[in-house]
């Protein structure tokens, strides 16, 4: 185990898996690109986006399982009174964003 990525672990508790992966994010932003190859900085440049879209889908499990617990607010002791609101308030989302509901339709040029 690596001490460093997993110090605030317990026993009998899993590894804080979002705390490596922040600490994986923090070493990759602090890279000397200048360093890399071409053909590792192009492969740098679209890998990240491959792995936000997978990031996004276990956002969107990890909101599900929230929704059907009515767990939303439990991450500061206060029951909130939905999911929604819930998102609104901790980050800060736009209603309509809260609630999956799909932004305005694209413009139609000429």
């Amino acid at each position: 185990m690596d001490s460093n990525r997993c110090s605030c672990q317990h026993r009998n508790q899993p590894p804080d898996r979002l705390a490596a992966l922040e600490a994986d994010l923090d070493a990759l932003a602090a890279q000397d690109r200048d360093r890399l190859t071409d053909a590792a900085l192009a492969d740098q440049a679209l890998r990240p986006r491959r792995l936000l879209d997978r990031l996004e889908g276990q956002w969107l499990g990890d909101l599900a399982a929230v929704d059907a617990r009515g767990a939303a607010g439990a991450d500061q002791g206060i029951p909130a009174a939905s999911t929604a609101s819930w998102l609104r308030n901790r980050q800060r989302m736009s209603a309509s964003a809260a609630i999956g509901a799909p932004g305005p339709p694209p413009q139609r040029r000429g």
